[in-house]
């Protein structure tokens, strides 16, 4: 329908700049990094070439640069997709999440083993989103986080905090609940976000369909 269709469009359209920003910032950083890199190497070569002393200090500049070139690209590749995430899952993403929030957080994470990329990725970017917004818009604020694959619920994340809330039915149409829903509704999930002013703010993404990749391959054989 077409509430389907815009949530589309909105998707796209976030894809689209996201998509600029990565561009941008590998033209404007990483990548300006290793051409320098380049003119310097082939500049040391030519010195080389004709005699000249190369020194340890020429070496460990160039050495440098490279680093902090692969440091852009490892904090370019963490803004898409977490490697923590990839490697150890979801419950050990989350807790460097919760580490870097300002406001203190009580983990209630389960074990819930391995999803599909969209779903964990969805997860990672829900609970990032909401801390974020906890420690811009209510600092300090006490912030629970929990997730399960409890029977019959699929795969649930829920961060609550006791901040000073807001009025949920006025704030519905924002920007930023707006991608969220929208972008948990094409993991095949629901957003849910209660809040009242003085109550603090629950957000809960249900994935009810969700399935463990184990069980996916179990399916399929």
């Amino acid at each position: 329908g077409q509430q389907v269709n815009e949530s589309r469009r909105r998707l796209v359209t976030a894809a689209d700049t996201e998509r600029s920003r990565i561009e941008r910032d590998l033209h404007d950083g990483a990548q300006q990094r290793l051409v320098a890199v380049g003119l310097q190497l082939r500049r040391l070569s030519s010195r080389r070439q004709r005699g000249d002393d190369v020194t340890a200090a020429d070496i460990d500049t160039a050495v440098a640069e490279v680093e902090a070139a692969m440091t852009e690209l490892r904090a370019l590749a963490h803004g898409i997709y977490p490697p923590l995430l990839e490697l150890r899952g979801l419950p050990e993403a989350l807790a460097a999440v919760a580490r870097r929030s300002q406001s203190p957080v009580e983990l209630q994470v389960a074990d819930v083993g391995r999803y599909d990329r969209t779903v964990e990725s969805t997860v990672y970017f829900c609970c990032t989103e909401a801390l974020q917004n906890v420690d811009k818009h209510a600092p300090g604020s006490r912030v629970r986080i929990s997730l399960d694959n409890e029977a019959g619920r699929g795969l649930t994340l829920r961060v609550a905090d006791d901040g000073a809330g807001f009025d949920s039915a006025a704030t519905r149409g924002s920007r930023g609940l707006v991608y969220m829903a929208d972008r948990v509704g094409s993991a095949g999930g629901t957003l849910e976000v209660e809040s009242e002013p003085g109550r603090g703010t629950t957000i809960e993404a249900r994935f009810p369909e969700a399935t463990q990749r184990g069980q996916e391959l179990e399916a399929n054989r």
